[in-house]
């Protein structure tokens, strides 16, 4: 064998494509984060004899601090993958690779919103099939706006029923929109950016609803944010994530939605037990969008808590590369992992939370 190459490699890809008649138009984009290569053993020129027995190479690479969070979604991701090759002269290289996963972190403690209750309120008139059947009155309370993968989201929703229906169902669902970023490959393209959105829809009630006319009901409870990865991807221009809470009472003629953006980070805002949520006062104001201007005070200590590492929630994909050939073994599926702090083990006293679960294709259309 002439050496022994260590080459990490870490770059985002984005793709779809978009039929027209019988021709089809494909957008791509891509990113190169890490190109590295490192020799472990040997060197370039002519080939030597590897000494028997086991050996080991002890390596590092430092990553550099704008190094974006991994993501694998249904039009594009952010990889990072470690080979190992044997490059042998005359004969086809022999490669080991395996992916691993990068956090960049978004910590909570450095949003200026992070703890800011989220507070909605609807008054909507129910239209019939030929005139209003009343109104609907809508409170949606959410304890804050910043989360980590692991925490109980904690919420109280309000059902004040002046219309001359019954409302038996209500949606309130997590929401992650994945925008990707493309070009053309068309010849006539003007070489400007196209965009691509993705939805995955998390269910988090789960309960029976009946609210008669003429009456109000309140629904509380709480729901733990799944292991997923943080809100923006920072460091990425080509693929853009966002997380939004969404409130939904369905009619036959009109409906009643709530949409509010949320922030889910890497770490903590602090570690305080979570309160019910409750309607700001006259002196506070709702958040009305998401701010991501930082703190200037340095990030507490999260000794109280720490992180562990959950699988994203989407679990495995397959993760082969077009690049890949029979002499390269690799992982057939493989899933991120993300930081996720388990709130059970802390003197959390709020509402047991329930495990959100994905929710059904129809949930898209809402």
């Amino acid at each position: 064998m002439r050496c022994l190459m260590l080459c990490l490699e870490g770059k985002g890809k984005s793709f779809w494509d978009v039929k027209q008649g019988k021709s089809t138009t494909k957008y791509r984009a891509r990113e190169n984060y890490i190109s590295q290569n490192i020799l472990l053993w040997g060197g370039m020129d002519g080939s030597r004899m590897h000494p028997a027995g086991y050996a080991t190479y002890p390596f590092n690479f430092p990553l550099n601090s704008e190094t974006p969070s991994s993501y694998e979604g249904r039009r594009g991701y952010v990889r990072y993958t470690c080979s190992a090759v044997i490059d042998r002269p005359w004969k086809f290289n022999e490669t080991i690779k395996e992916p691993f996963t990068v956090i960049h972190h978004l910590d909570c403690s450095q949003l200026l919103n992070a703890l800011n209750p989220i507070y909605e309120h609807r008054n909507e008139t129910i239209e019939g099939c030929c005139c209003e059947d009343g109104s609907v009155e809508l409170d949606l309370s959410i304890n804050k706006t910043a989360f980590v993968p692991g925490e109980p989201l904690i919420y109280e929703i309000t059902i004040n029923n002046q219309s001359d229906n019954t409302i038996s169902e209500f949606y309130l669902m997590l929401r992650q929109v994945a925008t990707f970023t493309g070009y053309s490959d068309s010849f006539f393209s003007s070489g400007k950016p196209h965009y691509h959105t993705k939805n995955e829809n998390f269910s988090m009630f789960n309960q029976p609803v009946r609210v008669k006319k003429n009456s109000t009901q309140t629904y509380s409870g709480a729901s733990t944010i799944p292991s997923l990865p943080p809100s923006i991807l920072e460091g990425c221009n080509i693929i853009n994530l966002q997380y939004f809470i969404i409130l939904k009472i369905p009619s036959t003629w009109s409906s009643i939605k709530v949409e509010r953006e949320i922030i889910i980070g890497t770490k903590p805002a602090r570690v305080v037990q979570p309160n019910a949520p409750r309607m700001p006062t006259a002196n506070e104001v709702a958040p009305s969008q998401i701010e991501l201007s930082v703190i200037s005070s340095a990030p507490p200590s999260y000794d109280e808590l720490p992180p562990s590492y959950a699988e994203c929630v989407f679990g495995a994909v397959d993760i082969h590369d077009e690049d890949d050939g029979e002499h390269t073994t690799t992982h057939g599926n493989w899933a991120p992992a993300y930081t996720y702090y388990n709130w059970n083990q802390q003197n959390y006293s709020g509402p047991q939370p329930q495990a959100v679960r994905p929710a059904p294709p129809s949930y898209n259309e809402l």
